[in-house]
């Protein structure tokens, strides 16, 4: 690792917290998807799947926002011409893909279904499987950050 000066310290900081804080997000809501496939606790469900913006969700991207500012800082070891640091955007954006575009509009509908007085379970075991390819690719990818081929 380099360690250039505080700011590339600090944001190395912030990326590693932000990728935590990603995957204890995302496995809390797999968690709770996959309680609310199998469940018909309402009560439970309304507190659980609240019909709102998901915004902790939206820490995924506080991993690209401070992986290309230490790219762009750092020096040639972390580089953009680096084949871990494109394979890690590729990634992300697969990541950012189908969490915006399918996990979290099911999370949606799961609690718009809630609140509605709708069956949620479908959307839920839904919700549960889009978060489990989102969760596979996060793994590769915090993978790929810790070999750095």
């Amino acid at each position: 690792m380099i360690a250039a000066d505080v700011s590339y310290d600090v944001l190395f900081i912030v990326h590693l917290a932000g990728a935590l804080a990603t995957l204890v997000v995302l496995v809390v809501l797999r968690t709770n998807a996959q309680f609310a496939a199998t469940t018909t606790d309402r009560a439970t469900m309304s507190q659980r799947f609240p019909d709102r913006v998901d915004w902790a969700a939206r820490t995924v991207h506080v991993m690209v926002i401070t992986g290309l500012a230490m790219s762009l800082t750092g020096d040639h070891s972390v580089s953009l011409s680096r084949p871990w640091v494109g394979t890690g955007l590729v990634l992300y954006l697969a990541i950012a893909a189908l969490l915006e575009a399918r996990a979290l509009p099911k999370e949606r509908e799961v609690g718009r279904a809630v609140a509605g007085g709708e069956s949620w379970k479908e959307p839920a075991a839904q919700l549960a499987r889009w978060l489990d390819i989102v969760l596979t690719l996060l793994a590769l990818t915090l993978l790929t950050m810790l070999v750095q081929f």
